[in-house]
């Protein structure tokens, strides 16, 4: 990503994460199973407890207004979210596709370090991201556009593989869109 780029989406980031504690991630409910005829996705939970606030946040109003203003759509997207397996996932319904966003909420940093290692070794394509760019965290992107961070032992993964070449514009191509999401998070996450 070009250095202009990155001042673009930065400021963008700061402007739309601006009262992130305040919203969202703390008023997500608990996904719930819904009926297979709604076409809506169903979220299973493998052990105890649930996600943690910083993956919640994945879901929230301030990075659902991320994705609307990256993709340039009229309104905030529809957005389902799953958790299982300690991953919190959240499906952004894009027009042909969808964009996920998910956190490996690692119940450790040990862990989380673990995870974030495996994913880089197995992911297809993996160079790390470098400079201002990776927010001073361990970060990767891949070869089919997808940007993973690590902080506090937590991966966030932004993925826009299901999601056809017609959505991204020539200013912000698969990566870009991603690292655009990644960054709201990231902005959250900080706060």
């Amino acid at each position: 990503m070009r250095a202009g780029k990155l001042v673009v989406l930065l400021a963008a980031t700061a402007m739309l994460t601006a009262g992130c504690a305040s919203s969202g991630a703390s008023q997500l409910a608990p996904a719930t199973p819904r009926s297979k005829d709604t076409g809506v996705a169903v979220a299973h939970t493998s052990g105890s407890g649930g996600p943690s606030a910083k993956a919640r946040m994945v879901c929230s109003d301030e990075v659902a207004d991320a994705v609307r203003l990256t993709f340039s759509l009229p309104q905030r997207p529809a957005r389902t979210h799953a958790w299982s397996d300690q991953v919190f996932s959240c499906s952004y319904q894009l027009p042909g596709g969808s964009l996920t966003v998910s956190v490996k909420d690692a119940t450790n940093t040990k862990a989380g370090n673990a995870y974030f290692a495996a994913q880089y070794s197995t992911m297809a394509g993996a160079t790390p991201i470098r400079g201002a760019q990776n927010f001073g965290f361990p970060a990767f992107e891949t070869s089919t556009g997808n940007v993973l961070f690590l902080k506090d032992g937590k991966t966030l993964q932004v993925d826009p593989s299901a999601l056809p070449d017609s959505v991204f514009s020539a200013r912000l191509g698969r990566r870009d869109a991603a690292y655009s999401v990644a960054s709201a998070v990231i902005a959250c996450w900080k706060e």
